[in-house]
């Protein structure tokens, strides 16, 4: 099927406007998907061979996420039909998955959400690429504004990264039930939609000549490093706290160096860069490590990525701003050892306020003060 869909997509030669044939096919393609879908179900309900069922299902999971890539030639031949087109794909998969769910051991309802959303995200991507384009075509080219389909793709590559966070909230043992295989199947149901949304992000910045960042592999290195410290068997200790701390040092990293078309300004002087997103992207991560675990330093890390954020949009500002902190005249230095004293009053009320209360002991008799005396 997979051959026969490249096959005849090259056969048609689909010149930009001829979007019927591309439609023709994919209706041949759900029925195709649907036959597969319902011989899982007979597999398993009927003929009793779940390890074929679910098979079947994993083969028609592979052409649910858009394997054959028709969807992407239509965005690209007619970026006004491919909405409609994605919103019918998208209203035949939530009743197949949705009948499955219970035939394949799929009972966790956060999964199936997610698994619908990601294909959702799937089939509107092409779409979205295409939208953008045209109008850069239209308002940049004469001037009326800036280029937007960088920012657009950027937005793009933070979906894909939290997407593994996202995993971790929706892939739970206990609401598998107790088959075996359906852990696998939830995981798979996740997996390759997220691997072909990857796959079409990086196909169509190859068909719109677009370059790859290094801000755009940061959300990647973030999710993708969150789930695989919390999804890998835990067997080795060190291993496993290397990738909670250099996921987020990686991708902060990776927004060092950004170019001009993905910072823009909020306000009047408020500037957005990458690097102010990695950074608050890391202490988002980090407080994450600090929920699923008891490391008091993921706490630390995440106030300081949120306080680095904050204090500039490149490391340069932030030098300026924390080097203005600090006093120079005595006046300075008066006025703020004064307000580090009420400061520190503050902090040892509220250190007295959370210790427990201590028991009140009870006052010495003359005996007592005698024994403590001797």
């Amino acid at each position: 099927m997979l051959a026969g869909c490249f096959a005849l997509s090259c056969a048609l030669g689909i010149a930009p406007g001829q979007w019927k044939p591309l439609v023709a096919l994919m209706g041949v393609l759900q029925v195709y998907e649907f036959v597969l879908l319902g011989l899982a179900v007979l597999l398993c309900r009927r003929v009793r061979m779940p390890g074929d069922a679910r098979m079947a299902f994993l083969l028609g999971l592979l052409f649910v996420s858009d394997a054959t890539y028709l969807n992407t030639e239509l965005a690209t031949s007619n970026p006004w039909a491919a909405p409609w087109v994605a919103l019918a794909h998208l209203a035949f998969l939530v009743p197949k998955l949705i009948f499955l769910r219970d035939a394949l051991g799929l009972t966790s309802l956060r999964t199936l959400a997610l698994t619908v959303a990601q294909v959702g995200f799937l089939v509107y991507i092409p779409g979205t690429f295409s939208a953008v384009h045209f109008m850069d075509s239209k308002v940049h080219a004469l001037g009326l504004g800036r280029e937007m389909l960088p920012l657009v793709v950027y937005g793009l590559w933070w979906v894909i990264g939290a997407l593994p966070v996202l995993y971790l909230w929706a892939d739970r043992a206990p609401e598998h039930g107790t088959d075996d295989f359906a852990r696998p199947i939830s995981r798979a149901s996740l997996l390759l939609p997220w691997a072909s949304s990857l796959l079409h992000l990086l196909t169509l910045h190859w068909l719109y000549d677009l370059p790859i960042y290094g801000s755009y592999l940061t959300p990647l290195c973030l999710g993708i490093a969150a789930n695989v410290a919390y999804t890998l068997a835990r067997d080795s200790e060190t291993w496993h706290i290397s990738f909670q701390w250099a996921g987020p040092l990686v991708a902060v990293w990776f927004s060092m160096v950004y170019p001009d078309k993905l910072v823009f300004t909020l306000g009047e002087s408020f500037v957005v860069t990458p690097l102010r997103f990695a950074l608050v992207g890391a202490a988002v991560i980090f407080w994450i490590h600090r929920s699923m675990s008891d490391r008091a330093s993921f706490v630390w890390a995440s106030i300081l990525g949120l306080s680095l954020a904050v204090s500039g949009h490149s490391f340069t500002a932030m030098r300026l701003r924390w080097t203005n902190l600090f006093p120079e005249t005595y006046a300075e230095f008066g006025v703020a050892a004064m307000a580090v004293a009420f400061a520190l009053l503050l902090l040892a009320l509220a250190f007295s306020l959370w210790r427990p209360r201590e028991t009140q002991r009870p006052p010495m008799t003359n005996s007592r003060v005698a024994r403590y005396a001797e």
